[in-house]
């Protein structure tokens, strides 16, 4: 599910089909036995497996144009990803600990690649989808397509915002959602001015408790609609704090502000 931003200033939604992948490195000429052994092992969860050629910079000759066959296995949803990669990850690298003879096709999966990559990241990154870029946007059949406008040169304005959160924490110990919370300083309105183009008015809510401060931030969040959220770790911290505080005073992250 993609926001877009369209050139009125107004907001859609747009639903795009993208097969999650990581790459697996197997041992020379075994990569046929191991795709077909992947998708024995894990049938229902893998919706693909190809051999593909990709710059690998740990080979010596890589600036030469040398490429290393890896495995590509992509997934229906980033869940079945996860699920594969729990269970193949003991087993590489046990791999990588023991010797290199090879007796078992399982014993062939020598290295994971990309397994840790966000699924927004990637799809952006493979389907070439950049901020300030117009597309246009089709839906045929069901199926969603997307089409870079190279004739429109002057750079879309999306809304940004740029978000943080503090928390509370016990000494010596990172936050943790199950009972720490998210907080914020009782604080008049000021004005931080860095450069005369970046006006900086800011005005402050202050909330009575985690409850409300977090319906605040989402209530804003919908009026603001903004199309690029920035964070500094968002993906791996505030957005799962956050959804996980939430949910403690029954309000679900995805359903406030449409996208998980």
């Amino acid at each position: 599910m993609q926001h877009r931003e369209v050139a009125d200033g107004s907001m859609f939604k747009a639903r795009m089909p993208f097969a999650p992948y990581f790459y697996l490195q197997v041992a020379d000429g075994m990569e046929m036995e191991a795709e077909g052994a992947l998708r024995k092992r894990f049938e229902g969860l893998v919706q693909a497996a190809e051999i593909v050629e990709r710059e690998d910079l740990d080979l010596k000759n890589h600036l030469s144009g040398l490429k290393r066959k890896l495995l590509r296995v992509s997934f229906w949803n980033s869940q079945q990803l996860q699920e594969v990669k729990r269970e193949l990850v003991p087993v590489v690298a046990k791999n990588k600990a023991r010797a290199k003879t090879t007796q078992d096709v399982m014993e062939a999966l020598q290295d994971m690649r990309e397994f840790d990559v966000p699924y927004h990241i990637r799809f952006a990154i493979d389907l070439d989808i950049r901020c300030g870029h117009w597309f246009t946007v089709r839906c045929r059949d069901g199926v969603t397509s997307m089409e870079r406008r190279a004739d429109l040169l002057q750079r879309a304005e999306p809304r940004i915002c740029a978000w943080d959160i503090e928390t509370t924490k016990l000494p010596l110990q990172f936050p943790n959602a199950d009972y720490d919370q998210v907080v914020g300083g009782d604080i008049a309105n000021f004005e931080f001015t860095p450069k005369p183009e970046f006006e900086g008015p800011f005005i402050i809510f202050n909330e009575a408790n985690e409850e409300a401060l977090l319906r605040r931030f989402f209530n804003h969040m919908r009026e603001a609609a903004p199309a690029i959220y920035v964070t500094y770790n968002g993906d791996f911290f505030d957005f799962p704090f956050v959804e996980k505080r939430a949910a403690q005073h029954g309000m679900d992250l995805a359903q406030e502000l449409g996208f998980k």
